[in-house]
């Protein structure tokens, strides 16, 4: 009878890849006396409770959720005195028992200026309130985000910790959010009226999904874009603006051309007119001389006619004279 074939158990990720959560260097002494520099493997114990520029290897979607999330928070606070936010920053609670963390966010108020140098914030000493801390899952470590941490947070004094949740999916990731707020009792599951939304009061936010997205949107319910998004739309908002700023040149300048052919029309229209005025006056001088013409040539038409009278009654006057009473009868010479 044949068996079905058993999978191999396969080993734990940092068993097949030492440096699986991330590495920090530990200076060790040569025998001559100078100082070396050891690339040790993180524990899972070593991502929950990091020490100074240790590296932690996080995934692409890990990180594009907390850059994202930082950038909104941070503009959200930009003009709220002694706001800080910071990621995946060394904190020191200053909590009887509580050893440092490394929040992928945490957002806090009241705090003295902070040297960003420093790897280590300590909340009390910078008379810091720390109001938020949002952790991002990631496969292998998700269960120190779901249990540990939520005691951690609540023994910290943290008034809200949200979790975005980052459950991997053969195809697909599936993302849900978690809340915690203290209580007398202990770390207390909120339960948001708002299907996928946690709301954040200390910024007026709602922190949000929608599919594989994680949002963070306005009261009002409008997206807060990243910076990939809200650089697109001012590109694209540049560009219209460049757009329409071109088609006004163009229109101030056809309008110019416009303008300019108008009055070069007007004067060519006033130079017509001109000549057309000189044409008429001189046409008028011309008509006045021809009148004038006219006019001596009727007087001189009257004078030859008066002449031409005055000789004929000379004629006749000189025949009735000589006794010709023919007036045809010309005179001749004896």
């Amino acid at each position: 009878m044949a068996t079905a074939t058993q999978a191999p158990t396969l080993p734990a990720p940092a068993a097949r890849d030492p440096f699986f959560y991330g590495w920090r260097m530990v200076p060790s002494p040569r025998e001559d006396g100078t100082q070396k520099w050891d690339q040790v493997p993180l524990t899972e114990w070593d991502v929950l409770h990091p020490q100074e520029d240790d590296f932690i290897v996080q995934n692409d979607v890990h990180n594009d959720i907390c850059m994202y999330l930082k950038n909104v928070f941070r503009w959200r606070l930009a003009d709220r005195p002694g706001a800080l936010v910071l990621q995946d920053h060394r904190v020191d609670w200053q909590t009887a028992g509580l050893i440092p963390h490394g929040p992928d966010i945490v957002v806090l108020f009241d705090s003295q200026p902070w040297d960003r140098l420093r790897a280590t914030y300590p909340v009390r000493d910078q008379g810091a309130r720390p109001v938020l801390v949002v952790e991002v899952t990631s496969p292998t470590t998700r269960n120190k985000d779901l249990d540990e941490k939520v005691t951690d947070y609540f023994l910290a004094g943290i008034p809200l910790y949200a979790i975005v949740d980052v459950r991997s999916r053969e195809v697909e990731s599936d993302i849900r959010l978690l809340a915690y707020r203290p209580s007398p009792e202990g770390p207390l599951r909120i339960l948001s009226p708002e299907p996928n939304r946690v709301w954040l009061p200390d910024l007026n936010l709602w922190l949000a999904t929608e599919g594989d997205q994680v949002m963070c949107l306005e009261p009002s319910g409008t997206p807060v874009g990243d910076y990939l998004t809200v650089a697109r739309m001012a590109a694209e908002a540049d560009a219209r603006a460049s757009a329409a700023e071109r088609r006004a040149d163009e229109a101030q300048a056809q309008a110019g051309a416009e303008k300019a052919r108008a009055e070069a029309a007007v004067t060519i229209a006033a130079e017509e007119k001109a000549r057309a005025e000189v044409a008429i006056a001189i046409a008028a001088e011309e008509k006045a001389r021809a009148e004038a013409a006219v006019a001596i040539a009727a007087e001189e038409k009257a004078r030859a006619d008066e002449a031409a009278r005055k000789m004929a009654e000379l004629e006749a006057e000189l025949r009735r004279l000589r006794g010709d009473s023919n007036p045809n009868t010309s005179t001749s010479n004896s």
